[in-house]
């Protein structure tokens, strides 16, 4: 069983607590039914051999894991451990219902990004699946996901970029305020406000300060980067 670390002062101090949950309602049902239809369809599976990750024996840690599509995807994959964290309780229903009704073993642990509830050097693979963006401090996940990772170990992160402005449905203020947050994050050190996209550039220099190389990186589609980065 992976060791835990306690995560009681983060909850007590973490930004997102102020708010019931990161998702809440219809949209999460929506989300969380979205995902479960890419796990039917093979999607999820196919994405993960593209990644190249060899994933036998491994213990995977599925951070800002949401609803655990990916959580039972990963554990088809010949996985010694998935541990799923999330910060959200209503994600953490909606995988634990999930894992019960496809019979995944998967180890969950509600913890957040920035804060990450394992012990040092103690997972083989991260994967953050179009989440990090949601965290205040971008380049201290980063940085949690390599104290928790042993050495050598791969860290799979995919971003949303500044593209995906250009087809949602938003009013035109929303949307310039939302494209401004990334960059004002960058200048003061912390996001003010909730930001629905990474910056790129920003992105890879925080997996090379935390002391990753990027083995690749790659764009998918107008507003999905990918990128695949190895602990030295």
């Amino acid at each position: 069983m992976i060791e835990r670390r306690s995560a009681a002062p983060y909850f007590q101090r973490h930004w997102l607590l102020r708010f019931k949950t990161v998702m809440t309602g219809s949209v999460a049902q929506a989300y969380s039914e979205r995902l479960e239809n890419a796990l039917d369809v093979g999607l999820l599976q196919r994405k993960i051999e593209k990644s190249g990750i060899d994933l036998r024996g491994k213990i995977v840690l599925d951070l800002a894991a949401g609803p655990g599509a990916w959580s039972v995807a990963l554990s088809l994959e010949g996985t010694a451990q998935v541990v799923w964290v999330d910060l959200c309780p209503l994600m953490l229903g909606f995988s634990l219902n999930l894992c019960r009704r496809r019979r995944a073993k998967v180890n969950h642990v509600r913890g957040a990004m920035e804060a990450i509830p394992l012990a040092g050097e103690s997972v083989d693979v991260v994967v953050c699946q179009d989440a990090i963006y949601h965290a205040r401090k971008e380049n201290v996940v980063c940085a949690e996901a390599a104290r928790v990772l042993r050495a050598g170990g791969s860290f799979w992160l995919t971003i949303r970029t500044a593209g995906r402005l250009l087809t949602e449905q938003r009013p035109l203020w929303r949307k310039v305020l939302l494209w401004l947050s990334p960059p004002l994050a960058l200048l003061v050190g912390r996001k003010l406000l909730p930001t629905p996209f990474s910056l790129t550039a920003a992105t890879r220099r925080n997996l090379e300060t935390a002391g990753f190389r990027v083995r690749w990186q790659r764009r998918l589609g107008d507003s999905t980067e990918e990128f695949l980065a190895v602990k030295l």
